[in-house]
């Protein structure tokens, strides 16, 4: 009867063993039919399409710990921005004439400066109108820095939807919503 019993258990724990190892994650499951993208020094990652204002972006965003990331200067830059990188800070300084605001995001920070726009400074910035707290902080890979989508459309006053279905992001800038 011991024997049985310890066989029985022997079985069972064989058994959940190789259950446990069939229903172990894969990385990037969900997204095995997606085009990835590899970053040196950074990782691969799974990419998604990035439409602003009705127009597909030049390069595919790609996702890193459910955030969807895109080259600064690009989405910047498509939301009507100009782009100042200034290297001692290892920040870029977006400026908005037309919205009267200068947002300011540096690597490895989860915060945002907005500053009311200064033609007259280099950065564009003048005095800090308000600080927008990210759940992701923009990172460089291969010599590019690259933002969350999602952070720096709404910096500006641009609204974001994802279409988690057909892995696009969809980006309104703010000169489109108001029209």
């Amino acid at each position: 009867m011991f024997m049985q019993r310890t066989l029985f258990i022997v079985m069972l724990l064989l058994a959940l063993t190789f259950v446990a190892a069939q229903e172990e994650e894969q990385p990037f499951d969900e997204w095995a039919d997606t085009p990835a993208v590899t970053l040196e020094g950074c990782g691969t990652f799974p990419t998604v399409r990035v439409i602003i204002d009705g127009q597909e972006t030049e390069n595919r965003g790609f996702i890193c710990n459910g955030r969807t990331y895109l080259a600064a200067r690009e989405i910047l830059e498509r939301l009507g921005g100009t782009v100042v990188w200034m290297q001692n800070e290892q920040a870029f300084y977006a400026q908005f004439p037309e919205h009267q605001r200068t947002v300011r995001v540096a690597v490895g920070s989860r915060t945002v400066r907005i500053y009311a726009y200064n033609n007259a400074v280099r950065t564009g910035a003048g005095s800090e109108v308000r600080t927008l707290h990210l759940s992701a902080a923009p990172i460089i890979c291969e010599g590019r820095t690259y933002a969350p989508v999602r952070a720096a459309a709404q910096s500006v006053g641009g609204s974001v939807h994802y279409d988690a279905r057909n892995r696009v992001v969809y980006i309104t800038s703010p000169r489109v919503a108001s029209n």
